[in-house]
């Protein structure tokens, strides 16, 4: 609970238990004025705390205000009424407030981490998309690899080796592809896994 708070309350129910008639007087004269002197302080203090807080200031200043004319019998009691019903009012809407932003920080902080979750999940359904589209052209190119080789004499597979081994030293993988089933057969496959 913020201090200002706290305060709001303390002065609040301090204010209505000065105002009652005859039992606010009595304790307010048997203490020689001192009460009066007590409760602007008070309301001094929890306005600077609402101040640094950022609460409802509104009650502190009437406090303020309610303890300099209170000397007056009947309407300083009055306005001890009015000001102690403010500052109850003011701490409990405060207090509201402050258990609404904690229930909306836990909510943002659920979001966020569903949030994260749907990412992973996502990004797992990419990486499988992307490794199903993999396979379909690596069964594409396997099969037109075989079809190749068969169709291929011995010299011109002898230097797509050579050239695919080139190829694969410099991590060119369409360059390994291209040297293995040669220029038309790695287009068909191409065409192919773009299809799918």
């Amino acid at each position: 609970m913020k201090t200002s708070i706290l305060l709001k309350w303390i002065t609040g129910g301090l204010e209505i238990l000065l105002g009652i008639p005859f039992v606010g007087m009595n304790i307010i004269t048997s203490l020689r004025w001192a009460p009066i002197w007590i409760m602007l302080i008070l309301h001094i203090v929890t306005l600077v705390f609402s101040l640094k807080e950022r609460t409802k200031k509104n009650g502190s200043i009437m406090g303020i205000v309610t303890n300099i004319i209170g000397f007056i019998p009947i309407i300083g009691m009055v306005m001890r009424l009015i000001t102690g019903v403010i500052l109850l009012r003011s701490a409990a809407k405060n207090e509201e407030t402050v258990a609404g932003d904690v229930n909306l920080a836990s909510s943002y902080d659920n979001a966020k981490n569903s949030l994260d979750k749907g990412k992973k999940v996502l990004n797992a359904a990419k990486s499988a998309k992307e490794m199903s589209g993999a396979a379909k052209a690596m069964s594409v190119q396997t099969s037109a690899l075989n079809h190749q080789m068969k169709a291929t004499d011995p010299k011109v597979a002898e230097q797509r080796a050579k050239d695919m081994e080139k190829a694969a030293a410099a991590g060119d993988h369409d360059g390994v592809s291209r040297a293995f089933m040669g220029d038309k057969a790695t287009d068909m496959v191409n065409k192919e896994s773009k299809r799918r």
